[in-house]
């Protein structure tokens, strides 16, 4: 978005873009049950770079070295987010998996699940995992679960939640275990 922006500011812009398409996080947030209309904003998104005449470069990686070639007025870096595993006691000894490996197909989690972080990805993520039969247990540290998800669309979200299978676990600490158990 900041590339669009600096263009319709008269800046002239080239965005590299690492992957094959542009995107990011939102191609996968859309994979989520309830999330279609993100492929609308995507497709906005990308049309709106497309008529700022950004110059978008697929497929390329930002080196030090290859940025200092073009030598740049300014640089905006925009790297996405990274995902972080919890240091619990134990941890590494039960199969840990991120959220990004399951939705993209990456990776398969077992038949019993067990979710730790009870805000907007753990909580998409945990209907995603029940559409596909898992056993889901959505443990969070706080009173209640999506916390930050917008209001308007939070009570739909805990609605399907409690009617659904999921068990959620509300105000729990991890603390961690030395066998293969769940860290809670």
């Amino acid at each position: 978005m900041e590339a669009r922006v600096a263009s319709v500011k008269g800046h002239r812009v080239t965005l590299w873009e690492k992957s094959k398409e542009l995107g990011g996080s939102l191609k996968v947030a859309v994979i989520t049950p309830f999330k279609e209309e993100i492929e609308c904003l995507i497709h906005y998104l990308i049309r709106q770079m497309e008529i700022s005449n950004v110059n978008i470069q697929l497929n390329k990686n930002a080196t030090a070295e290859e940025v200092l070639k073009e030598n740049p007025d300014c640089i905006i870096v925009a790297t996405g987010s990274k995902q972080n595993i919890p240091k619990i006691k134990g941890i590494e000894n039960v199969d840990v998996l991120l959220p990004i490996d399951l939705l993209t197909g990456k990776v398969d989690a077992g038949e019993r699940v067990i979710l730790i972080g009870g805000r907007l990805i753990g909580a998409d993520l945990a209907e995603y995992l029940n559409e596909k039969g898992k056993r889901v247990t959505l443990l969070t540290r706080q009173r209640r679960i999506g916390s930050d998800i917008g209001i308007s669309t939070r009570w739909v979200t805990l609605m399907r939640i409690r009617k659904s299978k999921i068990k959620v676990t509300k105000e729990v600490s991890c603390k961690g275990d030395k066998e293969r158990r769940c860290p809670y």
